[in-house]
């Protein structure tokens, strides 16, 4: 379950002071269980003895909370405010050298350290030491001395404060993206040429757009593209056969500046295909090497709902999966039932293929299918359903049969859809909005800076619970 608070990040834009005293969704704070596991990395990385240029990510090993939470920093830092405080350091319990040692190690998890000076330094300390010099372009770290404004030669600017500075310490920043528009004001013949003949368009490949989770990734995306200025062109799948058609490169040249692929895994030839369009390629709900993938662990969410049931002390536990086979190439259920069978096994329950209902990710076929599983004569204590939707048909399926929920049957869906709430349901909650804005985020960062470097990036999941499961 997810342990540090989610932020509702929007696509970059111009911000001013006034935004971040109004907004605090930029302050995040690390968990206990964050803290704990960056601590274990740095008496890793200590213990291998590396110098740090030598060290990898390897050296310092993030586990799940703490990888989760610098992940979300750094996707903050790449939406909304270009920037992210988080706070919680044990800098109180550090010595400076362990403290140095964290933040590269963090760094090394995050991306490739640049050198800032002419010496080739890596690691500077921000502190007054009496220097007064002021040259042109002068640049420099132990002075209170008022430097000129400068941009640094990187992606992501990583400081770590130990203590508060008795006096001075002041940082003067501003959003590249109101520069951008400043200029676009002032001097409009300074921008260059290509951004001017861009469709200013992304375009969205989904399987469907009535079903909850498409529906809230694409209204995602839409914001932060209508924020951005930009359009959304949406290939919807109609009918299965035109997954050839939009796959195909020549119904996509020139029409859109990148794509977003929506939980549809592409295969070789289709991916390539993609790529000889020359656009950046986002994906969501699914990684693909070769581009930036926003997804969540299908795998850790099945274990998250079946060890709530497991915990409750269920051990005859049913599935209500999506049909696996699909021309869509989906794999949520494989991957979800893979978590399922994980946990059965770790509290000694071999699992009975017997208790897996095939459901389609909606309501009418769960409960058509759930009703069938109901005729037989042993019933399951619990089931863990693959989407709310599903979840929503099995409760009026075993409602209609006299059984009650949860006092015979615990319930607990996948998603956390809007109507979940409603009907007390526990689930697994993801957020598809913020996916479909990370993605946006990320396809118009690979637009408009012309980035290509490749991200995979998983959102949290976290565990609701409500009415619908109870300890037997």
């Amino acid at each position: 379950m997810s342990t540090f608070i989610q932020t509702n990040l929007e696509k970059p834009r111009a911000w001013f002071p006034q935004d971040l005293s109004r907004d605090s969704s930029w302050i995040h704070f690390l968990s206990r269980e964050a803290v704990t596991e960056i601590e274990e990395a740095l008496q890793h990385a200590k213990a291998t003895g590396k110098k740090w240029l030598e060290m990898t990510a390897n050296d310092f090993p993030l586990k799940r909370h703490a990888k989760q939470a610098i992940d979300q920093a750094f996707a903050v830092t790449q939406t909304a405010y270009g920037m992210c405080l988080l706070k919680g350091f044990p800098v109180e319990r550090w010595s400076v050298e362990d403290a140095r040692l964290a933040h590269w190690g963090i760094g090394l998890n995050v991306g490739v350290a640049r050198t800032q000076n002419i010496a080739s330094q890596v690691m500077n300390d921000v502190r007054d030491e009496g220097g007064s010099y002021k040259v042109k372009n002068g640049r420099g770290y132990n002075t209170n001395a008022g430097l000129d404004f400068h941009v640094d030669s990187c992606d992501v600017v990583a400081l770590l404060c130990l203590q508060t500075a008795k006096s001075g310490g002041t940082s003067k920043v501003t959003s590249s993206i109101a520069i951008v528009d400043e200029v676009k004001r002032l001097r409009p013949d300074l921008i260059p040429h290509d951004l001017v003949t861009r469709t200013n368009r992304i375009g969205v490949i989904a399987p469907y757009i009535s079903r909850w989770f498409f529906a809230e990734a694409i209204n995602g995306i839409e914001q932060s593209l209508r924020e951005a200025g930009m359009d959304l062109l949406l290939y919807n799948f109609s009918e299965v056969d035109a997954r050839a058609r939009i796959f195909q490169h020549k119904q996509l040249r020139g029409k859109v500046d990148a794509l977003i692929v929506i939980s549809m895994p592409p295969t070789d030839e289709e991916f390539k295909s993609l790529l000889s369009l020359g656009i950046p390629i986002t994906t969501i709900g699914f990684i693909h090497e070769g581009c930036t993938s926003i997804a969540i662990d299908d795998v850790q969410g099945g274990r998250v709902a079946t060890k709530h049931l497991t915990d409750l002390g269920h051990r005859e536990i049913a599935v209500l999966s999506g049909q696996r086979e699909t021309a869509y190439n989906f794999d949520v259920s494989d991957n979800r039932t893979k978590g399922y069978i994980e946990v059965l096994n770790s509290v000694g329950v071999e699992w009975n293929p017997d208790y897996e209902i095939r459901g389609d990710f909606n309501i009418y076929t769960a409960e058509i299918a759930m009703e069938a599983f109901l005729q037989r004569k042993k019933l399951p204590s619990a089931i863990f359903c693959h989407s709310d939707e599903m979840a929503f048909g099995a409760l009026k399926a075993i409602r209609k049969k006299g059984l009650r929920v949860p006092e015979d049957i615990s319930i607990i869906g996948f998603d956390d859809h809007l109507i979940a709430q409603y009907v007390g349901l526990t689930t697994v909650a993801q957020p598809p909005q913020f996916e479909g804005q990370v993605a946006a985020a990320a396809a118009i960062s690979e637009v408009t800076h012309r980035t290509s470097e490749h991200k995979n990036i998983l959102v949290p999941l976290s565990l609701v619970v409500r009415e619908t499961t109870a300890k037997i």
